[in-house]
């Protein structure tokens, strides 16, 4: 079904204003071979992890085109919002597979590990290839990264008071 989804793809390109490129084609089949791999070594969620920090890495650093030159405001959305969607999926992994809980302090630290890591890896990355990647996709970034982290902190200490109170115990002051 995918491989014909990208036939189609690059037949319908010329009611866009496009034309069919058979290395597009190639492209689309590399990505479905490196999807069905990688989903035959891992289970969902590291799947995702990798899928999203491959995209996020690659939409900035591997494009042909810049695409803060094209669409500014969608570039800026693109990295507030990619940063935390990885960050949301990252924080799920940690949940599910690792023994660190909300709100500890290892917990924060471990949530902010790999986002940062992700965010220093593209920007380093970026300077090495000559690409833009400028200070307000910097901030929005680590804004996307802490808006999350932050969201996810204060669940965990509502559901935390909330869970003591309905067990009868009192609530923590801090």
């Amino acid at each position: 079904m995918v491989v014909w989804y990208g036939v189609f793809d690059e037949l319908l390109q010329s009611y866009v204003g496009r034309q069919a490129d058979v290395m597009d084609f190639f492209a689309d089949l590399a990505g479905v071979t490196a999807g069905l791999i990688l989903f035959s070594f891992f289970t969902f969620r590291p799947a995702s992890l990798i899928v999203t920090a491959a995209t996020i890495f690659l939409l900035t650093n591997l494009a042909k085109t810049n695409p803060a030159e094209l669409v500014p405001f969608s570039n800026a959305m693109f990295h507030l919002f990619a940063y935390a969607f990885f960050t949301a999926l990252w924080i799920q992994y940690i949940h599910h597979y690792l023994t660190r809980r909300p709100p500890q302090f290892k917990w924060l630290t471990a949530t902010l590990a790999l986002p940062v890591f992700l965010l220093l890896a593209v920007k380093v990355s970026a300077i090495a290839m000559d690409r833009h990647f400028g200070l307000q996709n910097l901030i929005l970034a680590a804004a996307g990264i802490a808006i999350t982290v932050n969201t996810a902190f204060i669940i965990a200490l509502v559901r935390k008071n909330f869970t003591r109170r309905s067990l009868g115990g009192k609530p923590d002051a801090s």
